[in-house]
């Protein structure tokens, strides 16, 4: 039985753990709590403002990627898509207000 030699990971492996390991510390996973959410909100926002009238109603793109969003949720998991599309309902609502 002839034993291979294991060859070193690569480079993109490395980095993947180190993204890891730093993603578990309790001061990163706090600043995601309120970062990500509120990145997506401005983005959300920036999209409310572009968009087309269908049928005499204005269309924005946030409301298409909101539901793109939703739908790749729900394929992860039903009950993460009825909270996520809960939530990003919700952020969408208030970025057409302020948009």
């Amino acid at each position: 039985m002839t034993m291979t030699a294991t060859p070193p990971p690569s480079a993109l492996v490395r980095a993947l753990a180190n993204y890891a390991g730093y993603h578990r510390d309790k001061r990163n996973i706090l600043t995601h709590f309120f970062g990500v959410p509120l990145i997506v909100f401005g983005v959300q926002v920036l999209l409310a403002r572009a968009g087309m009238s269908v049928g005499g109603v204005f269309v924005s793109a946030m409301w298409l990627a909101s539901a793109l969003a939703c739908m790749y949720y729900f394929r992860l998991e039903l009950a993460m898509g009825a909270v996520m599309t809960v939530w990003l309902l919700l952020m969408a609502w208030m970025a057409q207000a302020l948009a």
